[in-house]
């Protein structure tokens, strides 16, 4: 194996073992909590941007409508959201977060940003560094994937 691919092997698993632990972090706080870890999703998704439809929550959280619409009656029942008429268009019901929603929203915010807090302790410029890397990756990932599909 060249050397390149050995570092991208080493990258990719590297970017496993992150995704791995962040998981395990957001999960054990969604069972702590007595919720799922795609309810926490969907609070989190509709406190930063209210008035969504189903659909459209569904879409941002890459999940089937039906399997939304399953989340969302849970919620509902457990008093974190309520659906209400658009504004926009009467005929489109839109979720808005509760005042026990809000609440639980910011709990979870707390407990996991409070996970990780050794994060906070790298100095500014390793993570400004980290951050630009992984956007100058995303970037090559995807000009080399659109270059790949034009070929096609």
């Amino acid at each position: 194996m060249t050397k390149e691919r050995e570092n991208i092997q080493k990258f990719m698993t590297s970017l496993r073992e992150m995704h791995k632990v962040m998981d395990q972090v957001f999960r054990a706080i969604a069972v702590d909590m007595g919720h799922t870890p795609l309810q926490l999703f969907v609070l989190r998704q509709i406190a930063q941007a209210p008035e969504q439809s189903l659909k459209d929550l569904a879409e941002e959280l890459k999940v089937s409508n039906s399997t939304m619409s399953g989340v969302v009656e849970r919620l509902v029942q457990a008093n974190l959201i309520k659906r209400e008429r658009s504004t926009k268009d009467r005929r489109v019901l839109v979720m808005e977060l509760t005042e026990e929603g809000q609440t639980t929203s910011n709990d979870f915010r707390q407990r996991f940003f409070a996970k990780l807090e050794g994060i906070k302790r790298l100095p500014e410029e390793d993570m400004q560094r980290l951050l630009a890397l992984h956007q100058n990756i995303i970037a090559r990932i995807k000009r080399d994937q659109a270059t790949t599909t034009e070929e096609r």
